[in-house]
């Protein structure tokens, strides 16, 4: 099963967040570590704050205070009008949850299993509950009751106190976005590729709809349609009262975030930013020129008639809704997303982009293990050797011929049209560059 370990993923430029947006002024995290302030009109910064971490959590504003989750393990309250830190609560885990506020508390999710209420002006917490695996989803708030999902399987209700009501076991990992409420049914979409449709009041599973692949799933909903990305590329139409497919449209690259909806079009992200008629049919796409690769795009925010969205490759953009670039603020950082091993198994997002490579040359080139390397985006991901062999599809061989590979040192590059035995950690350095393309 797909999943990724927040806690290996290296500073950089990129961009992984929505922003919010209050009196034409954005408000967003890096991997860079900032916080910024962007002027919404023009992208000239106006202020930024560094974090003691990255920053992949979306921020929240209320009553002119910003919260946001950070990977220093805490939570931050930041004020706006002193544009410093009002106060941070640290947990155990990194946070890359996006806040929840209601009635003065605010609810947020950590890599330590917890769920936390804090109080939105000093930040002490109320209470925590424990879930057996790390959160990395968002929360939602209905009636007072609080609903999440863990990477235990489990979907969570509490009651304001936080004391279960009830949970539902799925068969993958709740990731990313918040589940979505409507009338008396919650959904939410598992890594295992399902959206599952519950009745929020006592937690029985009402419908489920299976996508082709595991995915790292995040709804939204519109009016009687529920929409959704999947690791298989698809953006997937169906009828949330019964789960029937309405239609489904292909990307070039799998779709890790919630869709955003308009009244008359589909705004989402994956290797360039699409928008779709309400009938799944292609309007534009932003980004699809080699001269202007974005790398792996959020879904954007709208604002004003314009589209607000982040990229892995350090830019935050404003496009209007014809798809014609505004504006593009690049982060402090130059430095592309360095990702460790095993932050990623097995490689999900670049799936058909990557190439494995066995190597044990030169230590401080490549490590003694299997490497795979994202060539179009210069992204390096060491993963797992079984991962990779169990999923079957990133290499032509199977499991015997790569354990051998491995063995004899050769370099495989997937499909399989590539295969030679290098003696020399100069020759396999050069060849690395020469033949993957990798820029350091």
């Amino acid at each position: 099963m797909p999943s990724i370990d927040f806690k290996k993923i290296g500073e950089g430029g990129g961009i992984f967040c929505r922003s919010a947006i209050k009196d034409d002024v954005l408000y967003f995290g890096s991997f860079d570590k900032y916080f910024y302030a962007i002027d919404a009109k023009t992208g000239h910064e106006i202020w930024n704050l560094l974090a003691d971490g990255i920053i992949m959590s979306s921020p929240v504003i209320e009553n002119n205070i910003i919260y946001f989750g950070c990977f220093d393990k805490c939570l931050y309250a930041i004020s706006i009008e002193k544009r410093d830190i009002l106060w941070k609560k640290r947990t155990e885990g990194i946070i890359v949850t996006t806040p929840t506020i209601n009635n003065g508390v605010i609810y947020f999710g950590s890599c330590d299993g917890y769920l936390y209420a804090s109080s939105t002006k000093t930040g002490d917490i109320l209470w925590r509950f424990k879930t057996e695996n790390e959160i990395v989803g968002d929360v939602v708030v209905d009636n007072n009751r609080i609903y999440f999902g863990s990477t235990d399987h489990n979907l969570y209700c509490l009651e304001p106190n936080g004391s279960l009501v009830w949970k539902f076991r799925a068969n993958g990992e709740f990731l990313v976005r918040a589940p979505v409420i409507k009338d008396n049914i919650i959904y939410a979409a598992a890594s295992d590729g399902c959206v599952y449709a519950i009745d929020k009041n006592i937690g029985v599973l009402l419908w489920k709809f299976q996508s082709s692949e595991e995915s790292f799933n995040s709804l939204s909903l519109d009016k009687k349609t529920l929409y959704f990305g999947s690791k298989d590329r698809y953006l997937y139409a169906i009828d949330a009262k019964t789960g029937t497919l309405l239609w489904k449209f292909r990307a070039n690259q799998g779709i890790g975030t919630a869709p955003t909806i308009s009244e008359y079009r589909i705004f989402f992200g994956a290797d360039m930013l699409y928008a779709l008629d309400k009938k799944g049919a292609l309007l534009w796409t932003f980004g699809a020129s080699s001269e202007d690769e974005l790398s792996f795009v959020h879904s954007p925010s709208i604002y004003n008639s314009k589209l607000y969205f982040s990229s892995f490759d350090g830019y935050f953009r404003c496009i209007g809704l014809d798809g014609y670039l505004i504006w593009a603020f690049r982060t402090k950082s130059n430095k592309k997303i360095k990702i460790e091993s095993g932050a990623i198994k097995p490689a999900s997002w670049w799936d058909e982009k990557m190439f494995l490579v066995f190597e044990d040359a030169n230590e401080t080139f490549a490590p003694k293990e299997p490497y795979a390397v994202c060539a179009r985006y210069g992204v390096d991901v060491i993963t797992n050797l079984e991962d990779v062999i169990e999923q079957n599809r990133y290499t032509d061989m199977g499991a015997p011929e790569a354990y051998k590979a491995l063995e004899n040192k050769k370099y495989i590059n997937a499909p399989g049209s590539y295969v030679e035995k290098t003696n020399t950690a100069e020759k396999d350095t050069k060849k690395w560059k020469d033949v993957f393309g990798i820029k350091y």
